[in-house]
């Protein structure tokens, strides 16, 4: 009895200890549930919230907020493109289940699994359609709602248990690969294949699976074993592979925001240089131009070729080749940014000095290539030569030896400067120092003349003319010409005492004025013609004087209107090539020459010149004209501005072209034109013999010869501004037989009245009546062009002016011309 009661006793006691555990363990497991549920909560939490602070660290820089966000980005952009993916393939599995249907074979998937699918698009859909129905949702949450259709194929409600593996190994390489790069968090890629893993893993112990794709090469593990380490594998490597994709994006972002601060930064150094700079171009590897400059080709007057892949030396001078060459490639690299200055060539041969801001950068492949700003230093001063300190200097010492020879190097480049500074040994003291002055021959080099008119006396003068110094006014300038400076004296003398006599002014003050003439007689005391400017001055003691700049005029001499001795000196007016049929010649009109205009003619009304106004018309009727300049005259270069002609020769569309010899090139048009630029332009006594139509512009300046010459027999006269130049054109090209016969009619003219001995009797002629002071009409009425005579009784100045060659032609055919008829000598 007592037995069986402690028996009893110890088995109360057991079910009480054994129901104590069981209680515990029941409370211990449902505390840890509850903190796994809450783990899992808060992941949750964290996956699905969207705000920008979750992406990138409160504490990380710009540039790495930035980054994150440009990543992310592009990770939507992913999204999106995975959703149009998924949605091709989810429609593509249930034309699969269709077709099956139809031809009565067993489905690969359920009515359940089909309907899933076909319920599965919607999100897709709206997603696609509904941005903002994307945007709602994070790029985490959006990588689990895409696994979310795996993980119902690998359930028992999506596939039978013969077809998991395939459907798990099919789905990690279709699905899972694919959408890795969208997440943003490791803990979403783990998060999603873990639920795969553990979906897989309830079914390897749960059902019995079949052996076929399950059962390794071996057979000594089963199938259950091979599904769990498969899933395990695929929770490694899609953990791998999204690291390895979120650190490529990351990658090509950091690429593209380099790339694309590099272009800004490109951008603003020639916005920069541009600002600064007439022209800003880019050079490659091998120092050319990757494009076409507009302004450049301004700059060299070469606006009608295309500079797109020219070498940039080729539009230095000569002497430069080298120089900028080292300056743009120098040995170290350490320099980037580099200015120095040398000289350029337009397209008729002038040099003019450029200062170059060159910016050295490197390309994707290591490639150095240039950015380089031009200024033209012939109307402004140098800007990386300037002294920092506001000193009077025009060039800056360098801090070394070498630039200070560098500076002294650029300042000899200047072609107007007779005389420049340079540095010397001291460098940064900024002691300056005048270089031995430099004699100048040169007759465009201007000349000064101090000129008291009341007592008509010249005050100073500078070399070569310093002779004058001293000399009485009517030794020196003809009545006219006194008559100009007295005008010119008087009218500024009374602006100034009108300025001085009003209420706000009590201090005599001077008008900013300056008066321009052009071929004015001046004797030394042979005959001379200048061309410059004056302007009037006050002395220390209130006189006032004349201040004449003038340099000698290309003119001068012997060229009184001879232009057709030049013709024959050049043997122009002899028996030219056999003549072109009328048949052969181009239907176009032909010009060459150089780009000049009268003094009185300002820029603002450039568009009037007729050797700009032609190349108005050139672009209206491109086929009817072959016209060109093949030189800027300097003298308009100097009267409005060497950037003003470059941009008016831009705005006009002027082209350019090398020298031509116009009397053999000419020959090849029907139509010849002949413009006036400061005056006439002196060349009718060729373009007659061309055997083409002369197209004559009407002018108040005309030739000796015009006085031979009818309109419409031997030439067609066009209107000054060549307003009617379309019409006649339409007339000649409608009528080819009138054409034909203007120009047989000026071709006759040329034969019969341009011999050589006729400009040799109008030579001799023209010397005699220019030994006057003042070639006026009635000295030469008064002589009457009678008989030439002998060349020894001519002044010996003129004899010295004339060629060798032309003095001795002149000697042979003096007595002939004298025995000639009268009629046969006339001009």
């Amino acid at each position: 009895m007592v037995r069986r009661e402690g028996m009893a006793l110890i088995l109360s006691l057991f079910v009480v200890v054994r129901s104590s555990a069981v209680s515990l363990c029941l409370s211990q497991l449902r505390s840890a549930s509850l903190r796994w549920m809450e783990t899992i909560a808060g992941t949750f939490r964290s996956i699905c919230s969207r705000s920008t602070s979750s992406r990138a660290p409160s504490g990380a820089d710009p540039y790495q907020r930035y980054l994150l966000d440009q990543a992310h980005a592009r990770k939507v952009v992913y999204a999106r493109m995975m959703d149009w993916y998924f949605l091709a393939a989810v429609n593509l599995a249930l034309i699969a289940v269709v077709y099956q249907i139809s031809i009565g074979r067993p489905r690969w998937i359920d009515i359940r699994g089909s309907w899933v699918l076909l319920a599965y698009q919607l999100p897709i859909l709206c997603m696609l359609h509904c941005p903002q129905f994307g945007k709602s949702m994070s790029l985490d949450f959006h990588y689990l709602f895409i696994l979310l259709l795996l993980l119902f194929l690998t359930s028992p409600l999506g596939s039978s248990a013969d077809h998991t593996l395939s459907y798990s190994f099919m789905g990690f390489v279709a699905v899972s690969i694919p959408a890795t790069v969208v997440p943003t968090r490791l803990c979403s890629v783990v998060l999603g294949q873990a639920a795969l893993m553990v979906m897989c893993t309830y079914r390897a112990y749960s059902e019995h699976l079949g052996v076929g794709l399950c059962e390794d090469v071996s057979g000594s593990q089963r199938a259950e074993r091979t599904l769990v380490s498969w899933n395990l594998y695929f929770l490694v490597a899609a953990s791998f592979i999204f690291l390895m994709a979120d650190a490529l994006i990351k990658h090509q972002v950091a690429s593209k925001i380099r790339e694309s601060d590099k272009q800004v930064q490109l951008s603003a150094t020639t916005s920069l240089l541009e600002l600064t700079c007439d022209a800003v171009v880019r050079l490659d590897v091998a120092m050319r131009l990757e494009d076409h400059s507009p302004k450049l080709a301004a700059m060299l007057l070469r606006t009608g070729t295309s500079l797109k892949g020219v070498a940039f030396t080729d539009l230095l001078g000569d002497e430069s080749h080298h120089g900028p060459e080292v300056q743009l490639n120098p040995d170290t690299t350490a320099a980037t940014a580099r200015a120095f200055q040398t000289q350029m060539v337009d397209c008729c041969s002038n040099k003019f000095k450029v200062e170059i801001f060159s910016v050295k950068y490197s390309l994707t492949d290591g490639q150095k290539c240039h950015i380089v700003g031009l200024r033209d230093l012939e109307d402004q001063e140098s800007l990386a030569m300037r002294r920092v300190d506001g000193a009077d200097h025009e060039w800056m010492v360098g801090g070394t030896a070498t630039a200070s020879v560098f500076v002294e190097g650029c300042a000899s480049l200047d072609r107007r400067s007779t005389t420049s500074l340079g540095s010397d040994s001291l460098g940064l003291l900024g002691q300056w120092r005048l270089r031995p002055p430099v004699p100048c021959n040169d007759k465009s080099k201007e000349n000064f003349l101090e000129i008291d008119v009341d007592t008509q006396v010249v005050i100073a003068a500078t070399a070569p003319y310093h002779s004058l110094a001293g000399r009485q006014l009517p030794n020196i300038f003809g009545p006219d010409s006194l008559s100009l400076l007295w005008r010119v004296l008087d009218e500024e003398r009374q602006v100034a005492q009108s300025m001085a006599n009003s209420p706000a002014n009590r201090e005599l003050q001077l008008p900013n004025r300056l008066v321009t003439f052009s071929h004015m007689p001046f004797f030394l005391p042979e005959r001379l013609e200048i061309s410059g400017s004056i302007k009037v001055a006050v002395t220390s003691h209130g006189d006032f004087h004349v201040i004449m700049c003038f340099v000698e005029s290309v003119e001068s001499g012997f060229q009184t209107s001879l232009f057709h001795l030049k013709a024959l000196h050049k043997e122009l007016l002899s028996p030219g090539p056999v003549p072109i049929p009328w048949t052969s010649k181009m239907r176009k009109v032909y010009w060459r020459g150089s780009l000049t205009a009268p003094n009185e003619v300002s820029k603002h009304q450039a568009s009037s010149i007729p050797r700009l106004r032609i190349f108005q018309l050139a672009k209206e009727k491109p086929e009817l004209f072959d016209v060109a300049v093949n030189s800027v005259d300097n003298h308009l270069k100097v009267m409005w501005g060497k950037k003003t002609v470059q941009r008016i020769v831009s705005q006009h569309g002027v082209n350019f072209s090398n020298f031509e010899a116009v009397e053999q090139r000419a020959r090849h048009y029907r139509y010849v034109l002949n413009l006036n630029g400061v005056v006439s332009s002196w060349r009718l006594s060729y373009l007659l013999g061309t055997g083409s139509v002369l197209l004559l512009q009407k002018s108040s300046t005309n030739e000796a010869l015009h006085a031979l010459l009818e309109p419409w027999r031997h030439y067609v006269p066009l209107a000054p501004d060549l307003s009617n130049l379309l019409d006649v054109l339409q007339q000649l090209e409608s009528n080819e037989t009138w054409a034909q016969t203007l120009a047989q009619a000026a071709a006759d003219l040329f034969a019969e009245r341009l011999r050589p001995e006729d400009i040799y009797c109008f030579a001799l002629r023209s010397m005699e009546v220019s030994q006057s002071t003042e070639l006026t009409l009635a000295a030469l009425e008064a002589r009457n062009f009678q008989a030439a005579p002998s060349l020894e009784s001519l002044d010996a100045a003129w004899r010295g002016r004339l060629p060798k060659r032309l003095s001795q032609r002149l000697a042979a055919m003096h007595d002939a011309l004298l025995r000639r008829p009268s009629s046969h000598t006339e001009l």
